[in-house]
């Protein structure tokens, strides 16, 4: 049986599966050098939400998420919006309507006003009714998946069994077919380094068929439980430690 404390290889790279607690954060936030800051909350259940969070998305994101017909997807998108502005607001001690944040092409969020005091990175992701939400002083991809069954997506089934009996390292324990564990820590670990070097998503560079991502530096890469159903990754190209919060809910 797969043993879900081992160390795993995604593209030779060695994620540390760390079993780290969960906690409330301190009531003054610093994010120290070669630190991750991973954040988790639930996405938001609200029915009606632009009336919901009419004051605390601005102009712009109002007028977008009016253009969201699903309500899962605007749930998702108010609670990343709100609480990455909240958060970064708590780390520049300034109020989050002071904070101004842009979304790359990746969807992955950027800092635009205030100017940071030192570089300020930031990934999201969510799945499943979680987000989480991953800071750091230099560059970082994280992400997050429900625990799933491999058989629900064949065609990323079949490029993770490519690399599969490469990939871990204690072949003794190698399953004849991918865990629904297994199968998500590799998922998020493909995820998190896609995110870290900018190329999208897992997803959708299969569907596209370009899956592969040339990986020249040494990266630091952890898989987090985040729930007994959920797992989340984090890489870096910087070596660093990993500290775990637990973000309030939105409303």
């Amino acid at each position: 049986m797969y043993n879900e404390a081992k160390t795993i290889k995604i593209k030779s790279v060695p994620f540390h599966y760390c079993n780290v607690k969960w906690k409330s954060p301190p009531g003054s936030l610093s994010l120290p050098v070669s630190t991750i800051h991973l954040w988790k909350t639930s996405i938001t259940s609200v029915q009606n939400v632009s009336l919901a969070f009419k004051d605390m998305l601005t102009q712009q994101e109002a007028q977008h998420l009016s253009n969201i017909s699903l309500l899962k997807k605007q749930q998702e998108y108010a609670t990343s919006r709100i609480m990455i502005r909240y958060l970064l607001g708590r780390y520049l001690s300034v109020s989050d309507k002071c904070v101004v944040v842009k979304h790359l092409e990746n969807q992955q969020p950027e800092l635009i006003e205030p100017v940071p005091p030192f570089p300020l990175h930031i990934s999201q992701s969510h799945s499943a009714g979680l987000l989480v939400i991953g800071f750091s002083r230099h560059d970082i991809g994280i992400d997050v998946e429900k625990i799933r069954k491999a058989k629900c997506y064949p065609h990323l089934e079949k490029q993770l069994l490519k690399s599969l009996s490469a990939d871990i390292i204690d072949s003794r324990d190698t399953p004849i077919a991918l865990s629904p564990t297994l199968f998500t820590r590799h998922w998020t670990g493909y995820e998190a380094l896609f995110k870290l070097h900018q190329t999208g998503t897992l997803l959708n560079m299969i569907k596209r068929k370009e899956v592969e991502i040339v990986l020249t530096d040494k990266i630091t890469a952890f898989h987090i439980p985040a729930g007994k159903e959920y797992i989340s990754a984090a890489a870096s190209h910087t070596p660093c430690a990993l500290q775990c919060y637990l973000a309030p809910p939105i409303i």
